[in-house]
C-alpha cells in the first residue's frame, strides 16, 4: 500500500511538472508579470550605463521592490524568453509541492491524505498562476515555510527555528508585502520563547529592524524627491505612497471578492474546505500558533480585499493548516475517513474541470492539449517589455480609455 501511494504522489508531481510547463511559450505575458520584471532589468542598467540612479527604479514605481528579482534579472540578460522568464516562478511553485511534502511526512500525517490532498492541490488553476513571471508562487513558498516555522518554534526548544522564521519572513517581505500578515505570529513566538533568545538571536532581531527601516525609508524617501524634482508628476500612486492608498480602497470593498478569487483559482469545493477548516481549528489547541498566523492571514484578506486576487498568496498556508486540521479530525473520529476521501475525490474533479474548462483544451481531432488565454491587445508594460528588447509585440496595444 505504501508503495502503491508513493508512486500515486510521484506521478502527481510529474503531471504537475507537464501542466506547469506545457504551451508555456504561447502564454503571453500581462501587466503584472511585465511591471516588476522591467524595474529590475533597468536597476541592471546601472552596471552597463555606469548610472547608480537606476538602482531607485524598482522603489519609484507602484510594485514591491524586488518582486520579480529572478525573472527580472533574466530579461535583462535573455531578452523576453517567455519560458525562462517564468521558470524562476515555476520552480517556487514546484518547491512549494516539495515542501508540503516534506512537512506532512515531518508531522506524521496519514499517506493516504497526504497522497489524496497533495492532488487537490497540485492539479488546480493555482498551476497557472505559477506559470506567470511575477513573484507570486515565490511569496506563497515564503508564506508557507514561514508559517510552517512559526508553529514548529512554538513546539520545541529550538532557537534556530525562531531565527530561520524571522529571515524567511524577511525575503518574503521583500517579494510581497503580504508576507506582513505572519508578522503577529513571529511576535507572539518570540515572546512565548524569549527566555531562549541568545546573543546572536539579538543581533539579528536588530539587524532585521535596521534594514526594514532603510528599506521602507529608501521607499518612501526616493519617490517624494523624484516627485519634488519633477522627474514624475505624481506621489500618491507610486512608492510605497501608492500602498496607503490601496488600503484605503481595500477596506471600502467587500471581503466575497477574495472567496471568489479563491474559487476562481481552486474550487468552490476547495476553498469552503479552507474556510471550514480555518474556522475548526478554533477548537485545537494544540494548533495554537497556526491559528494565530491563520487569523492575521484572514484579517488581510478580509480588510484589505483590493486586490482581492492575493488571497492566493496565503494559500499554500492555508492548505498546510486545513490538511492538519483534517489529519486530526480523521484521527480522533476514524468514521470521517470516507467522507473526507469522498470530498477530495470531488474537490480534484471539481479543481481540473476549472483547470481545462478556463486555462486548457483539448481538441478532439486529433487530440491534443493546448494553452487557452484570450488576450486581444497587450498591456503598456508588456509592450515596452517587448520593444525595449527589440523585440516585435504579438498584440496590438491596449489604447487607453478615452475621457470626454
Amino acid at each position: 500500500m505504501k508503495r502503491l501511494q508513493n508512486i500515486l504522489l510521484a506521478l502527481t508531481f510529474v503531471l504537475s511538472i507537464f501542466l506547469h510547463l506545457h504551451g508555456l511559450s504561447s502564454q503571453e505575458f500581462i501587466g503584472d508579470d511585465a511591471a516588476p520584471m522591467l524595474l529590475i532589468d533597468r536597476t541592471w542598467d546601472s552596471i552597463q550605463l555606469k548610472d547608480a540612479r537606476f538602482l531607485a527604479y524598482p522603489f519609484l514605481f507602484y510594485n514591491e521592490p524586488f518582486r520579480s528579482i529572478f525573472s527580472g534579472t533574466l530579461l535583462h540578460f535573455f531578452g523576453p524568453d517567455r519560458i525562462i522568464l517564468r521558470l524562476p516562478s515555476i520552480i517556487f511553485g514546484l518547491l512549494t509541492f516539495g515542501l508540503l511534502f516534506w512537512i506532512f511526512k515531518k508531522e506524521k500525517i496519514t499517506s493516504w491524505l497526504i497522497v489524496i490532498s497533495m492532488a487537490s492541490y497540485s492539479i488546480s488553476p493555482l498551476l497557472i498562476n505559477d506559470r506567470s513571471g511575477g513573484g507570486d508562487a515565490q511569496a506563497r513558498f515564503f508564506i508557507l515555510i514561514t508559517g510552517y516555522l512559526v508553529w514548529k518554534s512554538s513546539k520545541e526548544n529550538n532557537v534556530k527555528n525562531l531565527q530561520r522564521s524571522l529571515l524567511t519572513w524577511t525575503m518574503g517581505v521583500l517579494t510581497m508585502l503580504d508576507t506582513f500578515a505572519l508578522l503577529p505570529g513571529i511576535i507572539f513566538a518570540f515572546f512565548k520563547k524569549r527566555s531562549l533568545i541568545n546573543r546572536k538571536t539579538f543581533y539579528l532581531i536588530i539587524g532585521v529592524i535596521l534594514f526594514l527601516i532603510l528599506y521602507f525609508s529608501a521607499w518612501m524617501i526616493l519617490p517624494y524627491f523624484a516627485f519634488k524634482l519633477d522627474f514624475q508628476h505624481y506621489l500618491s500612486n507610486r512608492g510605497f505612497f501608492y500602498y496607503f492608498s490601496r488600503v484605503g480602497e481595500g477596506i471600502s470593498n467587500t471581503p466575497l471578492d477574495s472567496v471568489k478569487s479563491l474559487i476562481a483559482y481552486t474550487s468552490l469545493l476547495f476553498t469552503i474546505w479552507i474556510i471550514a477548516t480555518s474556522l475548526f481549528i478554533f477548537r485545537i489547541k494544540k494548533f495554537l500558533f497556526v491559528n494565530i498566523v491563520n487569523i492575521s492571514a484572514w484579517t488581510a484578506v478580509i480588510l484589505l480585499s483590493n486586490s482581492s486576487i492575493h488571497i492566493i498568496m496565503y494559500v499554500a498556508f492555508f492548505f498546510f493548516q486545513g490538511v492538519l486540521v483534517t489529519d486530526y479530525i480523521f484521527k480522533k473520529y476514524p468514521v470521517t475517513r470516507i467522507p473526507f476521501v469522498l470530498l477530495f475525490i470531488f474537490i480534484i474533479i471539481t479543481s481540473t474541470q476549472n483547470l481545462f474548462t478556463n486555462y486548457f483544451t483539448i481538441s478532439k481531432t486529433p487530440p491534443k492539449l493546448t494553452f487557452s488565454q484570450n488576450i486581444k491587445c497587450l498591456d503598456t508594460s508588456v509592450v515596452r517589455l517587448y520593444t525595449d528588447h527589440g523585440k516585435i509585440p504579438s498584440k496590438p496595444p491596449c489604447e487607453p480609455p478615452t475621457t470626454k
